[in-house]
């Protein structure tokens, strides 16, 4: 590649673009899906109240047999089980069912949460997770509800988040004058070596153009590690070239882990991606989210997670035991 010329590309899947060409699966529009799955969903849910509402006797002889205790139920996919022979694992939504709460309540959230994405989806208004919380607060107690609902909701129609027009607040941070990123609304992103900016949502981008310059990405788990090698310029004092800094703030968004991705997937192999991250549990649980994705998530993993392009450069169990050695008395030494 020229040296004067940037790393130049788009967000979009060259691979989907052929498959679309030729006329594919690929032609139908996610979002039509989506919709088609909600409509679907609400059918299925009123044909099963009318019948409910309405039961019908069975006349045999001179007696009459009651109709059996009437029952609805929904089938969602259930994403914490992995999927068995390309099959996804079910979760049923069932009433009237024993709930320390009303039975009717886990319908009612699933309802109100497709009833926002329907028309965000009809009227191309983007939500937030944490507005569709805010605008029901008594029937969902908590954010962590909406946040499943719709996750479960992606799932089941096997599309992404971004294709239900639902967005999460964006919290990762990117830092270092190597990339600008050009938005769908004709704004750029441009970070710079010394002030991080947050990571815009991958359906909001268009094009990323990244400086040949560029010789490395560092992925970190702590704000304030990012914070103090950002603040410090820490992106362009490396001997080794000029690089790129990136966190999620702990466990990553979709937008951070997209970034990441996108970042994998067209970065010569010659620029390595490098994780630091704490040696246990959960700072291998967050190096393990950026590689293979979660398994929540498991549906959009082609699109989140980066496998092993990331290398793990610490912190390491060993690295620690052996600071602890160094740091203890000579004479308490074992």
């Amino acid at each position: 590649m020229d040296e004067n010329v940037d790393y130049l590309w788009s967000t979009t899947d060259d691979e989907t673009d052929d498959a679309a060409s030729e006329g594919s699966y690929m032609d139908i529009d996610p979002k039509d899906v989506a919709i088609d799955g909600i409509e679907a969903l609400v059918l299925s849910f009123l044909t099963q109240l009318d019948c409910a509402l309405n039961p019908e006797t069975v006349e045999e002889g001179e007696s009459v047999v009651a109709p059996l205790k009437p029952k609805i139920e929904l089938q969602i996919t259930n994403r914490f089980k992995r999927a068995q022979d390309g099959v996804a694992a079910i979760r049923k939504l069932k009433f009237p069912q024993r709930l320390k709460c009303a039975s009717s309540r886990p319908f009612a959230q699933l309802f109100r949460v497709m009833d926002i994405v329907h028309e965000a989806v009809i009227n191309e208004a983007p939500a937030t997770k944490r507005n569709i919380y805010y605008r029901q607060v008594s029937l969902f107690k908590t954010q962590a509800t909406v946040d499943r609902l719709v996750d479960d909701l992606a799932a089941t129609f096997n599309v992404g988040r971004a294709d239900l027009n639902v967005r999460a607040s964006p919290k990762g941070l990117l830092c270092g004058s190597c990339i600008r990123i050009k938005l769908e609304d004709g704004n750029v992103v441009t970070p710079s070596d010394e002030e991080a900016c947050l990571i815009p949502h991958a359906e909001e981008i268009a094009i990323f153009n990244v400086d040949p310059e560029l010789s490395w990405v560092l992925i970190v788990e702590k704000e304030a590690v990012f914070q103090t090698l950002c603040n410090s310029g820490f992106t362009r004092l490396l001997k080794i070239g000029r690089g790129l800094i990136v966190t999620g703030k702990g466990f990553p968004d979709v937008a951070t882990r997209a970034l990441v991705k996108t970042l994998a997937s067209n970065l010569p192999e010659t620029i390595p991606i490098m994780a630091l991250v704490d040696g246990d549990p959960s700072g291998l649980s967050i190096l393990s989210t950026y590689m293979k994705g979660s398994i929540a998530m498991q549906h959009e993993s082609d699109t989140l997670a980066a496998g092993e392009r990331i290398k793990w450069i610490g912190i390491h169990l060993s690295e620690l035991s052996r600071w602890t050695r160094m740091s203890m008395p000579s004479g308490s030494r074992g």
